[in-house]
């Protein structure tokens, strides 16, 4: 029997729930879910505390075969140093939907690559959403090839449940690693409606004034947010040149939704699109370009809808959940996790 503890951190509407339901499809499988959240408060460094030891507990018994842990949450730290720190390889710890910032030249950030470096000594899988994160991280963390997969990202199950309709508006969402400023530059004076979804702080350092066009949405609730993208006519998704993932969420769930989507040619997106297929691409910080593309969509409804379909059919055929779960678990096996 196979033992794997799972500790989420995500928020309850995230519908992030595979590990429940198709992990315990394996009969030799038995799955432990450990539930925490984000410390913001004293009290809650005195939860974190408690369920740090209980992770030790678990950790000192060896009654668990795989942590998984997601992204790079401070559970991620904790479980990552303490294995590292004291030798420790059992239970096999695998991190999925792992990111990190980009080191930069500050002292800050070379630090910190130091102590990650160390943190991640002893995690024994780490799964990207994108091939050239993958890459960067094998490069910056000196990895072995193995230790850092990519596996795309998949649409959470709500977006298959909605019945979208083409509305009068292009829409925007996203609150990490977004240039709104270009999208905002390009939009100015065009002859339809544009609505962001973001949060405040996207758009603290604007140098360009939010055009009457434009209309900013703020900490809405998902299902609102869903609805909006539901009803655009079309998604313009402009994105800083990160080589980390940024994006592919609300791309994906756009596609799903049978949407064609203008996006940044950003390293971390070029997994997902295939240009002029279903979607179309666009180079970082050209305002001009960018909005040649809306107009050109704008005036051939036709390639809004063959982009859309495309794009669906691409997502139904290679980003469900049944299609994560199914690379994870042959790459577990692959490295004798599973």
């Amino acid at each position: 029997m196979l033992k794997i503890l799972v500790i989420e951190n995500i928020p309850p509407t995230s519908q992030n729930i595979w590990w429940k339901v198709y992990l315990k499809k394996y009969k030799n499988i038995k799955i432990d879910i450990l539930k925490v959240g984000q410390p913001k408060e004293i009290n809650d460094f005195l939860k974190l505390f408690k369920i740090g030891l209980l992770m030790y507990k678990c950790l000192k018994k060896s009654q668990y075969d795989l942590i998984i842990t997601f992204e790079c949450g401070w559970e991620t730290f904790l479980l990552s140093f303490y294995q590292s720190l004291f030798l420790k390889k059992r239970p096999a710890h695998i991190i999925l939907h792992f990111i990190m910032r980009e080191k930069t030249k500050t002292l800050y950030s070379r630090l910190k690559y130091i102590f990650m470096k160390f943190c991640f000594s002893s995690v024994a899988l780490v799964v990207c959403s994108s091939s050239s994160e993958r890459d960067y991280y094998i490069k910056v963390f000196n990895w072995k090839q193995n230790k850092a997969v990519f596996i795309p990202l998949y649409v959470r199950l709500l977006f298959f449940k909605i019945n979208p309709s083409n509305g009068d508006y292009i829409f925007s969402a996203g609150k990490t690693f977004r240039d709104y400023e270009t999208l905002l530059k390009a939009v100015k004076g065009l002859p339809t409606k544009v609505i962001i979804v973001a949060s405040r702080k996207n758009l603290e350092n604007l140098t360009v004034p939010i055009p009457h066009n434009v209309t900013i949405r703020s900490d809405i609730p998902l299902a609102e947010y869903a609805e909006l993208l539901a009803k655009s006519k079309f998604v313009v998704l402009p994105l800083q040149e990160r080589v980390i993932s940024v994006g592919q969420l609300v791309l994906l769930e756009s596609m799903a939704l049978g949407k064609a989507t203008i996006v940044t040619k950003a390293p971390g997106i070029m997994d997902y699109v295939i240009d002029n297929v279903t979607g179309l691409l666009v180079n970082p910080k050209k305002p001009k370009e960018l909005r040649e593309k809306i107009m050109f969509l704008l005036n051939h409804p036709e390639l809004i809808n063959s982009l859309g379909k495309a794009a669906k059919e691409k997502i139904i055929k290679y980003h469900q959940i049944e299609h994560y779960i199914t690379k994870l678990c042959k790459i577990l096996k692959q490295n004798h996790l599973l």
